[in-house]
Protein backbone atom coordinates (compact mmCIF):
# COMPACT_ATOMS: atom_id res chain seq x y z
CA UNK A 1 0.00 0.00 0.00
CA UNK A 2 3.12 2.44 0.65
CA UNK A 3 4.42 1.94 -2.79
CA UNK A 4 1.00 2.32 -4.22
CA UNK A 5 0.22 5.94 -2.23
CA UNK A 6 3.76 6.77 -3.81
CA UNK A 7 3.14 5.98 -6.86
CA UNK A 8 0.03 7.97 -7.23
CA UNK A 9 1.81 11.34 -6.23
CA UNK A 10 3.72 10.50 -9.66
CA UNK A 11 2.01 12.58 -12.70
CA UNK A 12 2.21 11.35 -16.40
CA UNK A 13 0.54 12.30 -19.32
CA UNK A 14 -0.06 8.33 -20.14
CA UNK A 15 0.17 4.81 -18.33
CA UNK A 16 3.65 4.31 -19.90
CA UNK A 17 5.00 8.33 -18.93
CA UNK A 18 3.63 7.85 -15.11
CA UNK A 19 5.43 4.15 -14.75
CA UNK A 20 8.65 6.13 -16.36
CA UNK A 21 8.22 8.94 -13.85
CA UNK A 22 8.51 6.68 -10.97
CA UNK A 23 11.39 4.90 -12.15
CA UNK A 24 13.60 8.05 -12.82
CA UNK A 25 12.96 10.34 -9.90
CA UNK A 26 15.61 12.44 -8.77
CA UNK A 27 15.63 10.85 -5.30
CA UNK A 28 16.00 7.33 -6.90
CA UNK A 29 19.04 7.91 -9.81
CA UNK A 30 22.15 9.86 -8.86
CA UNK A 31 24.19 11.17 -12.00
CA UNK A 32 27.43 13.41 -12.37
CA UNK A 33 28.03 15.62 -14.77
CA UNK A 34 31.14 17.10 -13.89
CA UNK A 35 33.48 15.14 -16.56
CA UNK A 36 33.40 18.07 -19.29
CA UNK A 37 37.09 17.13 -20.22
CA UNK A 38 35.68 13.32 -20.57
CA UNK A 39 36.90 11.97 -24.04
CA UNK A 40 35.80 8.47 -24.43
CA UNK A 41 37.58 5.81 -26.41
CA UNK A 42 35.74 3.65 -29.24
CA UNK A 43 34.42 1.92 -26.86
CA UNK A 44 34.08 3.11 -23.38
CA UNK A 45 33.88 0.06 -20.81
CA UNK A 46 35.04 -3.72 -22.06
CA UNK A 47 32.51 -6.50 -21.21
CA UNK A 48 32.14 -8.39 -18.04
CA UNK A 49 34.01 -11.34 -19.05
CA UNK A 50 37.62 -9.00 -19.54
CA UNK A 51 36.33 -6.59 -16.59
CA UNK A 52 36.66 -9.83 -13.97
CA UNK A 53 40.28 -11.07 -16.19
CA UNK A 54 41.09 -6.97 -14.87
CA UNK A 55 40.05 -7.46 -11.22
CA UNK A 56 37.13 -5.20 -11.33
CA UNK A 57 34.21 -7.18 -9.08
CA UNK A 58 30.48 -7.34 -9.85
CA UNK A 59 27.84 -7.13 -6.74
CA UNK A 60 24.29 -6.48 -6.51
CA UNK A 61 23.46 -3.16 -5.39
CA UNK A 62 21.37 -3.18 -2.11
CA UNK A 63 18.24 -1.01 -0.69
CA UNK A 64 17.99 1.39 -4.21
CA UNK A 65 14.73 2.74 -5.42
CA UNK A 66 15.63 2.27 -8.57
CA UNK A 67 17.62 -0.80 -10.92
CA UNK A 68 18.66 2.44 -12.68
CA UNK A 69 21.17 3.37 -9.92
CA UNK A 70 24.92 2.17 -10.99
CA UNK A 71 27.50 2.45 -8.72
CA UNK A 72 31.43 1.87 -8.94
CA UNK A 73 33.85 2.23 -5.99
CA UNK A 74 37.05 -0.04 -5.19
CA UNK A 75 37.16 -2.20 -8.20
CA UNK A 76 33.41 -2.92 -7.17
CA UNK A 77 30.85 -2.08 -9.73
CA UNK A 78 27.52 -2.23 -7.58
CA UNK A 79 24.47 -3.06 -10.48
CA UNK A 80 20.92 -3.60 -9.07
CA UNK A 81 19.52 -7.00 -9.08
CA UNK A 82 16.68 -6.37 -12.53
CA UNK A 83 14.55 -9.90 -13.31
CA UNK A 84 14.31 -10.20 -17.53
CA UNK A 85 10.92 -12.03 -18.78
CA UNK A 86 8.51 -10.47 -20.87
CA UNK A 87 7.59 -7.60 -18.81
CA UNK A 88 10.47 -5.78 -18.41
CA UNK A 89 11.91 -6.52 -21.53
CA UNK A 90 8.78 -4.35 -22.67
CA UNK A 91 8.98 -2.00 -20.57
CA UNK A 92 13.01 -1.40 -21.51
CA UNK A 93 12.55 -1.31 -25.04
CA UNK A 94 9.21 1.05 -24.71
CA UNK A 95 11.16 3.28 -21.97
CA UNK A 96 13.95 3.54 -24.68
CA UNK A 97 11.22 4.49 -27.44
CA UNK A 98 9.47 7.22 -25.50
CA UNK A 99 12.92 8.84 -24.32
CA UNK A 100 13.11 9.13 -28.48
CA UNK A 101 10.61 11.09 -28.44
CA UNK A 102 10.99 13.51 -25.54
CA UNK A 103 13.15 16.66 -25.73
CA UNK A 104 15.50 15.94 -22.50
CA UNK A 105 19.10 15.91 -22.25
CA UNK A 106 19.46 13.09 -19.44
CA UNK A 107 18.20 9.32 -20.80
CA UNK A 108 18.13 7.20 -18.22
CA UNK A 109 16.58 4.18 -19.95
CA UNK A 110 18.88 4.70 -22.77
CA UNK A 111 21.93 5.39 -21.01
CA UNK A 112 21.51 2.14 -18.77
CA UNK A 113 20.90 -0.12 -21.60
CA UNK A 114 23.77 1.56 -23.52
CA UNK A 115 26.05 0.94 -20.42
CA UNK A 116 24.69 -2.60 -19.91
CA UNK A 117 25.11 -3.84 -23.55
CA UNK A 118 29.11 -2.36 -23.17
CA UNK A 119 29.20 -5.02 -20.27
CA UNK A 120 27.33 -7.82 -21.78
CA UNK A 121 29.04 -8.74 -25.06
CA UNK A 122 28.17 -12.85 -25.37
CA UNK A 123 26.02 -15.26 -23.39
CA UNK A 124 28.68 -15.86 -20.89
CA UNK A 125 28.82 -12.07 -20.11
CA UNK A 126 25.34 -13.03 -18.72
CA UNK A 127 26.13 -15.96 -16.78
CA UNK A 128 28.18 -13.85 -14.76
CA UNK A 129 25.96 -11.56 -13.63
CA UNK A 130 23.60 -13.87 -12.97
CA UNK A 131 26.29 -15.85 -10.90
CA UNK A 132 26.69 -12.58 -8.66
CA UNK A 133 22.65 -11.89 -8.37
CA UNK A 134 22.34 -9.11 -10.61
CA UNK A 135 20.34 -10.62 -13.18
CA UNK A 136 17.67 -13.15 -13.06
CA UNK A 137 16.62 -14.40 -16.04
CA UNK A 138 13.32 -16.22 -14.98
CA UNK A 139 12.46 -17.72 -18.20
CA UNK A 140 14.75 -16.69 -20.20
CA UNK A 141 18.33 -17.75 -21.51
CA UNK A 142 22.05 -15.91 -21.57
CA UNK A 143 21.69 -15.69 -24.95
CA UNK A 144 17.90 -13.91 -24.88
CA UNK A 145 19.37 -11.71 -22.27
CA UNK A 146 22.38 -10.86 -24.16
CA UNK A 147 20.57 -10.13 -27.33
CA UNK A 148 17.90 -7.98 -25.77
CA UNK A 149 20.73 -5.36 -24.36
CA UNK A 150 23.20 -6.13 -27.86
CA UNK A 151 19.99 -4.93 -29.80
CA UNK A 152 18.49 -2.14 -27.38
CA UNK A 153 22.48 -0.82 -27.49
CA UNK A 154 22.52 -0.72 -31.27
CA UNK A 155 20.12 1.29 -31.73
CA UNK A 156 20.02 4.08 -29.32
CA UNK A 157 20.82 7.72 -29.16
CA UNK A 158 23.71 7.64 -27.20
CA UNK A 159 26.34 9.92 -26.07
CA UNK A 160 28.18 9.11 -23.39
CA UNK A 161 29.69 12.26 -22.13
CA UNK A 162 25.73 13.61 -21.47
CA UNK A 163 24.74 10.37 -19.50
CA UNK A 164 24.30 9.99 -16.00
CA UNK A 165 26.24 7.19 -16.46
CA UNK A 166 29.34 9.56 -17.44
CA UNK A 167 31.09 9.02 -14.14
CA UNK A 168 31.14 5.09 -14.19
CA UNK A 169 32.17 4.93 -18.06
CA UNK A 170 35.42 6.94 -16.71
CA UNK A 171 36.06 5.47 -13.54
CA UNK A 172 35.51 1.73 -15.25
CA UNK A 173 37.75 2.60 -18.30
CA UNK A 174 40.27 4.18 -16.54
CA UNK A 175 41.18 1.25 -14.33
CA UNK A 176 40.54 -1.39 -17.20
CA UNK A 177 43.88 1.40 -18.73
CA UNK A 178 45.98 1.08 -15.77
CA UNK A 179 48.91 -0.59 -15.79
CA UNK A 180 47.97 -3.01 -12.68
CA UNK A 181 44.64 -4.31 -14.63
CA UNK A 182 46.82 -4.70 -17.91
CA UNK A 183 49.17 -6.92 -15.95
CA UNK A 184 46.27 -8.86 -13.85
CA UNK A 185 44.37 -9.77 -17.20
CA UNK A 186 47.93 -10.59 -19.35
CA UNK A 187 49.54 -12.77 -16.33
CA UNK A 188 46.62 -13.63 -13.37
CA UNK A 189 43.31 -13.90 -16.19
CA UNK A 190 43.83 -17.82 -16.10
CA UNK A 191 45.69 -20.24 -14.02
CA UNK A 192 48.02 -21.38 -17.29
CA UNK A 193 48.95 -17.36 -17.54
CA UNK A 194 49.70 -17.31 -14.21
CA UNK A 195 51.50 -21.09 -14.42
CA UNK A 196 53.25 -19.75 -17.74
CA UNK A 197 54.44 -16.13 -15.37
CA UNK A 198 55.22 -18.46 -12.55
CA UNK A 199 57.97 -20.99 -15.34
CA UNK A 200 59.33 -17.78 -16.33
CA UNK A 201 60.07 -16.66 -12.82
CA UNK A 202 61.71 -19.74 -11.95
CA UNK A 203 63.98 -19.51 -14.70
CA UNK A 204 64.88 -16.46 -14.24
CA UNK A 205 66.02 -17.36 -11.03
CA UNK A 206 67.62 -20.44 -11.82
CA UNK A 207 69.76 -18.66 -14.68
CA UNK A 208 70.68 -15.85 -12.27
CA UNK A 209 71.99 -18.46 -10.01
CA UNK A 210 73.96 -20.10 -12.31
CA UNK A 211 75.78 -17.13 -13.46
CA UNK A 212 76.64 -16.24 -9.79
CA UNK A 213 77.72 -19.68 -9.43
CA UNK A 214 80.00 -19.83 -12.44
CA UNK A 215 81.40 -16.49 -11.60
CA UNK A 216 82.55 -17.43 -8.03
CA UNK A 217 83.87 -20.63 -9.38
CA UNK A 218 86.08 -18.46 -11.30
CA UNK A 219 87.48 -16.67 -8.84
CA UNK A 220 88.02 -19.93 -6.49
CA UNK A 221 89.64 -21.71 -9.39
CA UNK A 222 92.43 -18.32 -9.52
CA UNK A 223 92.73 -18.74 -5.64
Amino acid sequence: MENFNRFLLYKGEHLLHLLYSSLVTSNSVTHCTDFEEYFPSDQSIQCVTQLRQSGIKFKSRKGGDSFLDINFQNRVLQIPSITINDFTSTLLINCVALEKCQDKRLNYFTDYVSFMSCLISKPRDVAFLCYDGIINRFSKDDKYVADLFTNLGQNADFNVRDCYLSKQFKEVESYYSSNWATVRRTYFSSPWSFISLSSAIILLVLTMIQSVMSVLSYKWSLV
